[in-house]
């Protein structure tokens, strides 16, 4: 039996408490284990191992991140979810050194769920660039 939009809704509330929380155990029990993840930067691994590292990597850069629900759409086996993100990024993140300086970015999450309400797919988008500026890794696109 499928999924209800109303279950759907709850564990998508649940995840982003979890990665609220910076519970990378409770993020990653929410996923399968062979989950396909569109988003994982190129070197991690595949799977349930990659999104425990991408979600370690990003906690550890920015301790005091949060994210915040903006919209949910849902349709069928299908979940997605515009949130803004924000932190300070105080440790090393991908190839940046640490700032100290905050960032307030948006990103679009579409996950796929599974009958178990555990996310299969994922494909994402985060406005990376913004946050690079923001940070002061890169200059601010001249006007």
């Amino acid at each position: 039996m499928s999924p209800s939009r109303d279950e759907m809704m709850r564990e998508t509330e649940a995840f982003y408490v979890a990665m609220n929380n910076h519970d990378v155990k409770d993020v990653t029990e929410r996923v399968t284990e062979d989950i396909v993840d569109h988003q994982l930067p190129p070197g991690m691994p595949n799977g349930r191992d990659g999104v425990a590292a991408f979600f370690t990597m990003m906690f550890d850069a920015a301790p005091d991140m949060k994210f915040q629900i903006l919209d949910t759409i849902i349709s069928d086996d299908k979940v997605a979810i515009r949130s803004r993100v924000t932190g300070t990024q105080t440790g090393p993140f991908m190839q940046m050194q640490a700032t100290g300086k905050p960032f307030d970015i948006e990103g679009i999450d579409i996950v796929t769920v599974d009958g178990d309400l555990k996310v299969t797919e994922h494909w994402g988008i985060l406005d990376l660039a913004k946050m690079m500026q923001q940070v002061g890794a890169v200059p601010p696109t001249p006007m």
